[in-house]
């Protein structure tokens, strides 16, 4: 592991912390939004956080395709500039327009970064340590879920809504000047003889650009993949976005509390999860070449009657909420 290859590790890993972190920001205010002078309803919440998913999966292609092309560590230094600056801007909003842009530039931003780190981090580390690198990659993810939630939450309650959004921005800004000192290696560096690194499309291959997308199109197990995580983000995104407005709202938990708690179990559960799950993907794969995917689909449907009992259980210290109807 050389030292080039250790700085991009932990340059990457801090924007993926706060990645996680900008994206969380925004369900924890729910409540605050729809009594500010803002009234952000219920459903213009909800299209506020689709807003961001739907200009993510359309800039996403985009970024991919400059990626093979172009200086990676320059189009993540503007990615996370992008979503830093619009993050910022979200704290500055007059209304939900100016609110729903703010957060559709933060998607095209993370489209950038969650396109394109990835493949910079395999070229920094040889095949037999990826699993390892990307473990810890990867594992910042529910950290940063949980920092999300508890800045949104801690921050809304002490200092305003807008404060969390200038909190949650401020660090990518100088994130981004980091990500310009990163080394961009040769494409497929790591590779050995399997790729020639760096190289242009073999002269004469069908399809040019177009022939990768037409090749996954028939690769079953690849579209089945995507179309059940399609599936777990349709469910748990909706959780995300609302859970806050049901612990705050129907529960009648205080914000405050609602958001260390949330954030606390998010944390020790999703860290938890993802380091377990990764070591019961590695023993399983000696008896079956698809653990890692049924591990996947089991953890998921185990989920189904947990969600479902928390949301049905009642809360037995929290006091009643007079209807807002």
């Amino acid at each position: 592991m050389t030292r080039t290859a250790r700085a991009g590790l932990l340059v990457l890993t801090l924007i993926n912390l706060c990645n996680y972190l900008d994206r969380y920001i925004l369900p924890f205010l729910g409540e605050t939004l729809r009594n500010s002078p803002l009234r952000i309803s219920d459903t213009q919440f909800g299209i506020l956080s689709s807003g961001f998913i739907v200009v993510y999966m359309l800039a996403a292609p985009l970024f991919g395709s400059s990626g093979d092309t172009g200086s990676r560590p320059r189009l993540i230094a503007l990615g996370v500039a992008i979503w830093s600056i619009a993050t910022v801007l979200g704290g500055l909003a007059w209304g939900f327009v100016s609110l729903f842009v703010a957060r559709a530039l933060v998607g095209i931003g993370e489209a950038a970064y969650g396109t394109i780190a990835p493949s910079l981090l395999a070229d920094y580390y040889p095949r037999h340590t990826r699993s390892r690198v990307f473990g810890v990659f990867y594992a910042v993810i529910p950290l940063g879920a949980a920092l999300g939630y508890l800045v949104a939450g801690q921050m809304d309650v002490h200092f305003g809504w807008r404060s969390a959004f200038f909190v949650a921005g401020a660090p990518g800004i100088l994130l981004a000047v980091a990500a310009l000192r990163l080394h961009d290696p040769p494409r497929g560096s790591q590779e050995g003889d399997r790729y020639q690194a760096g190289g242009p499309p073999p002269p004469g291959r069908p399809g040019g650009r177009v022939a990768p997308f037409l090749a996954l199109l028939k690769n079953r197990p690849y579209l089945l993949t995507v179309l059940g995580y399609a599936a777990y983000t349709f469910a748990l995104g909706a959780m995300v976005v609302f859970m806050p407005k049901f612990l705050l709202r129907v529960r009648g938990i205080p914000e405050g509390a609602a958001s260390f708690r949330f954030s606390l179990l998010l944390a020790v559960t999703g860290l938890g999860g993802t380091l377990l799950g990764g070591w019961l993907g590695d023993r399983l794969l000696r008896r079956t070449p698809q653990a890692y995917l049924w591990l996947s689909g089991i953890a998921t449907l185990l989920a189904v009657p947990l969600a479902a009992l928390a949301a049905r259980s009642p809360c037995c210290s929290c006091p009643p909420v007079p209807s807002t109807r």
